[in-house]
């Protein structure tokens, strides 16, 4: 069995959970998937079924001093299920994202567990909160990690980062962030014959740190420049909206409907909104904070038959687009993504929807969470799970 710790309310909402925990791991024969979850408001029920795992609900939400407390919650209910899985001839496995004060928890209950695994993808401990929190998340990585069995991550970095507070874990392989949903656009469709310019979509971040005033002003720059193109934005809160719309130029092309801002939408939505596009956009600063990235919707973008335009300094997003050869990657300055807008626009139908087949070739040969199911089963080792 796997216990996935993880930090979320439920419904579960991260891709690695979804698509490798809940469906692909679960689905196989000699395992069952059982996910530690936050109970959704008061509501309180023992155990809900999400796709092919079941979740425990209780964790009280992840804020303040419920951290703690949800502490205590993992360890009884740890005790209680390693206790009954026993009984029934069962091997427990642990399995821990990010979370320090669950991979504590994990790590008080490794005696009786066959195998305790943590995954970190994102290094909340350099860049998450003030002073005080990161040096806290170290100190408990470091305390937590001597009984870590094996770690993986979702770049090569994030392995080799988590890795330096696992001193007798073994690296394990890297698993990206993948799509979980599945579009099927596999059959050529005509490219720019049925509307004017390309319809570029970016779903994602907002915030501060990923400079989007500068991909806005991009677009600015190329709408001036002649692009007859449409650019949808979606995910920014009403206060990043507002931000947004005071960038030099903003205000009037959205008047014109040729740059569209948009709140975060529900994730049913999401298959739609890529499905009308023609371009994703994967633009994320290149500093220190993302380089370990892993472009989760970059991959969705690829599945969707969409070609892409992403920026360069994220390992594994360059890897994504050089293998796919199904976009362009470009400098993180204003003249590059320009240049890279107009390249993408220039491109003949016949260039776009060949550039769209190899997209959506990669993503089904390498960018399905099946195709890392044999990594996962390397961090579990020779454990057999006999009993469903």
């Amino acid at each position: 069995m796997v216990i996935a710790a993880i930090d979320k309310t439920w419904p579960p909402d991260h891709s690695f959970v979804r698509g490798m925990l809940a469906q692909v791991v679960a689905s196989q024969p000699d395992i069952k998937v059982r996910l530690v979850v936050s109970r959704d408001g008061a509501q309180y029920r023992p155990v809900r079924r999400f796709e092919r795992a079941a979740c425990w609900l209780g964790m009280a939400p992840r804020r303040h001093i419920w951290r703690f407390v949800n502490l205590f919650f993992v360890l009884k209910l740890g005790i209680y299920q390693l206790r009954r899985e026993r009984k029934r001839g069962n091997k427990i496995i642990l399995f821990v994202r990010n979370d320090p004060m669950m991979l504590l928890a994990a790590a008080l209950l490794r005696p009786w567990a066959s195998r305790l695994i943590f995954q970190s993808s994102f290094p909340h401990e350099l860049y998450s909160g003030g002073r005080g929190k990161k040096g806290f998340a170290r100190l408990l990585y470091r305390a937590a990690g001597r009984r870590v069995d094996a770690v993986t991550g979702v770049s090569p970095l994030g392995v080799e980062r988590v890795a330096r507070y696992c001193p007798n874990a073994q690296m394990g392989p890297h698993i990206p962030l993948l799509s979980d949903f599945v579009i099927n656009r596999a059959v050529g469709i005509p490219a720019k014959l049925d509307h004017e310019g390309l319809r570029f979509i970016y779903i994602g971040a907002h915030t501060p740190g990923r400079e989007m005033g500068q991909v806005l002003t991009s677009v600015v720059a190329a709408l001036e420049e002649g692009s007859g193109s449409i650019f949808r934005f979606v995910g920014a809160s009403d206060a990043e909206i507002l931000t947004l719309r005071s960038v030099d130029g903003v205000e009037n092309w959205l008047s014109k409907g040729k740059i569209i801002l948009s709140g975060p939408m529900p994730r049913a939505e999401i298959p739609r909104l890529l499905y009308e596009a023609d371009v994703g956009l994967s633009l994320i600063p290149p500093g220190p904070v993302y380089v370990e990235s892993s472009p989760t919707k970059l991959a969705e973008y690829l599945g969707a038959g969409l070609l892409v335009m992403a920026s360069k300094g994220i390992p594994m997003q360059e890897e994504f687009v050089k293998k796919s050869r199904a976009g362009v990657l470009v400098d993180w300055d204003v003249s590059a993504m320009v240049k890279g807008i107009r390249k993408l626009e220039q491109l003949s139908p016949a260039e776009f929807e060949q550039a769209r087949q190899q997209g959506i070739k990669f993503a089904q040969q390498e960018l399905s969470y099946k195709s890392y199911l044999d990594s996962f089963r390397s961090l579990i080792g020779n454990i057999s799970i006999v009993d469903r």
